[in-house]
């Protein structure tokens, strides 16, 4: 059975990296949103010697969150791979 809460996984560590996991995918689906009202939004008559954060706040806060889902996927990944290193034998749950 698959469980969708990472709350209900009783190992703690899975749990902990299913915690992660989620907050990961729900900055990635924050840029998404954000993505999608900066192409809908956008001002195609900017000038490119314009930096965004002069020009944009929407665009800023894409960048924001989008750098914030970046580092955050990294150290999850990172964390999981160091914890895998350590006992192999959590390879089939993955």
């Amino acid at each position: 059975m698959r469980i969708s809460d990472p709350i209900q996984i009783d190992h703690p560590q899975l749990r902990e990296f299913a915690v992660q996991a989620a907050w990961v995918a729900k900055l990635e689906e924050a840029v998404g949103v954000l993505e999608e009202l900066v192409v809908d939004l956008g001002d195609d008559d900017r000038p490119n010697d314009v930096e965004v954060w002069e020009e944009d706040p929407l665009e800023v806060a894409w960048s924001v969150v989008n750098a914030n889902f970046e580092a955050a996927d990294q150290e999850l990944e990172a964390r999981v791979v160091h914890w895998l290193a350590l006992d192999p034998e959590h390879w089939p749950i993955f």
